[in-house]
């Protein structure tokens, strides 16, 4: 039997309550039926705290290459065995509202970019590469997107922080972080 999971605290990851809770306020800012696309999900903590936050008719997509080795989670330790495809789909499946998910793209950014870019979305998450390039390359591509918002804008991904920032000033767009959760969102106009 897999793991059991209940909420989001259940399952392997980074984002914590604070940012979730960001997630709901966010949701509240977004029109009839959004469209919302997160890049970067690992097991799925992130995914269980929007599915958890979107309405029903929400339609939610997920960008991963899911080639994370990352199993040092000790909730996953029996799990070494799966990869994180596996352990994703198996711990998404148990949330109630998952049939808001239309697709899960499993393939690397450039990729995506190149055959299936769209700007086209109401919200965008980020939690891939936290390098400078990568973040800053995402926020000036969606940057017709109204908003777009992410999470370790702190000290230790000072990557994020810089393309962030550089972003918010070059683009006049309008940013807000939360430092309980070191989440990031932009507004742009």
């Amino acid at each position: 039997m897999f793991m059991k999971i209940n909420s989001a605290k259940d399952v392997p990851g980074y984002t914590d309550i604070n940012q979730h809770n960001c997630y709901k306020e966010l949701v509240k800012k977004l029109p009839n039926k959004p469209k919302i696309l997160e890049i970067g999900c690992l097991y799925g903590k992130s995914t269980w705290g929007w599915l958890d936050a979107l309405p029903h008719d929400a339609s939610y997509f997920v960008l991963d290459n899911f080639k994370s080795k990352t199993v040092n989670h000790t909730k996953i330790k029996k799990l070494q065995k799966f990869n994180q495809r596996y352990i994703f789909d198996n711990i998404i499946k148990q949330h109630p509202n998952n049939k808001i998910i239309k697709t899960i793209w499993e393939m690397n950014g450039k990729d995506w970019i190149e055959d299936l870019f769209t700007a086209d979305w109401d919200l965008v998450y980020l939690d891939d590469d936290h390098s400078y390039e990568v973040v800053y390359n995402w926020l000036v591509l969606f940057q017709n997107v109204k908003i777009v918002c992410g999470d370790d804008y702190c000290l230790n991904h000072m990557g994020v922080v810089e393309a962030v920032d550089e972003y918010e000033s070059k683009y006049n767009a309008y940013k807000q972080i939360h430092k309980s959760s070191n989440f990031f969102v932009l507004k742009n106009t």
